[in-house]
């Protein structure tokens, strides 16, 4: 029987029927329990689990990380960049994802006043499907020197199964950092 069509409740009951046929087919495990990232914290102290690019750098001093031993940062320099990615063990529906799961990060920059502005970090989430979600954010002159949280929860795309992650950090022109990554669904 056809579904009718504009209603959330028809198009959750779709989504969680397409879920459901790709569990039959073997395709997708299960919603996965338990933290899906490894080594978010960089309690390693190195990238263990992650395949860093450009400038990232695991550092223990400034700033201090925001928790534990560890933070991955971009030193200073204007338009230093690097990206840090991470290709989940478990792909993760984002069906999975509700309001009492974590999918986070906290980051972290200087404010500059020449040229002005902050950090820019760019989180990428690719799909199984090949598609991505791009999503910029900015430090602000009122978040500066501060670590401040990150949700990326709100970003994701309905039906889709997360497949790896990507956060990028460019400074402008000083230190960038992140710690914390979670996606606990």
């Amino acid at each position: 029987m056809p579904l009718k069509s504009g209603g959330a409740v028809d198009n959750e009951y779709a989504r969680g029927r397409a879920i459901c046929g790709l569990l039959s087919m073997g395709k997708v495990s299960p919603c996965p329990e338990g933290e899906q990232i490894t080594n978010g914290e960089f309690g390693t102290g190195d990238f263990t689990g992650w395949t860093a690019t450009g400038d990232a750098n695991i550092i223990s001093a400034f700033p201090s990380p925001h928790s534990g031993s560890y933070c991955v940062a971009i030193t200073p320099g204007l338009g230093a960049s690097g990206s840090i990615s991470q290709t989940l063990t478990t792909l993760v529906p984002t069906a999975c994802i509700t309001e009492t799961s974590t999918f986070k990060l906290w980051i972290y920059a200087e404010y500059s006043f020449s040229p002005p502005g902050g950090g820019l970090f760019t989180a990428i989430i690719t799909y199984t499907d090949a598609t991505q979600t791009t999503v910029n954010r900015e430090i602000t002159e009122g978040e500066t020197g501060a670590w401040a949280e990150w949700d990326l929860k709100p970003f994701l795309e309905a039906g889709k199964i997360i497949q790896s992650i990507q956060i990028t950090m460019t400074n402008n022109p000083t230190t960038c950092a992140a710690d914390d990554i979670s996606l606990i669904p």
